[in-house]
């Protein structure tokens, strides 16, 4: 555990994809901290990213930029 009470980190995570000549951008700059306790929900439409940022939190992908640490 971090000395804050933070058990997960996540800053400035970006992810963008491209399909053909268009980037599409799934992940903009998040930012998430998730302290000792807390529970967390994740929602959101379909292609905003969820299963992209899931996929990163299980370290089975990697973004293009940002940081992700868990404690």
């Amino acid at each position: 555990m971090n000395p804050d009470g933070s058990i997960l980190n996540v800053s400035n995570l970006f992810k963008s994809f491209r399909q053909g000549e268009k980037v599409i951008e799934v992940l903009n700059g998040l930012d998430i901290d998730v302290k000792i306790g807390e529970r967390i929900g994740i929602v959101g439409l379909s292609g905003s990213g969820i299963s992209t940022l899931l996929l990163f939190l299980g370290v089975l992908e990697h973004p293009d930029a940002g940081k992700i640490l868990i404690h």
